[in-house]
C-alpha cells in the first residue's frame, strides 16, 4: 500500500507542476507586454 501512496503523491506533484507551467504559459501568451 505504501508504494501506491508514494506513486500517487509523485503523480500529484507532477500534476501541480504541469498546472503551474500551463498557467505561466497562458500569462506569457496572453500578456507579452508584461514581460
Amino acid at each position: 500500500m505504501a508504494h501506491i501512496e508514494k506513486q500517487a503523491g509523485e503523480l500529484q506533484e507532477k500534476l501541480i507542476a504541469v498546472n503551474r507551467v500551463s498557467k505561466t504559459l497562458k500569462v506569457v501568451v496572453f500578456s507579452p507586454s508584461q514581460l
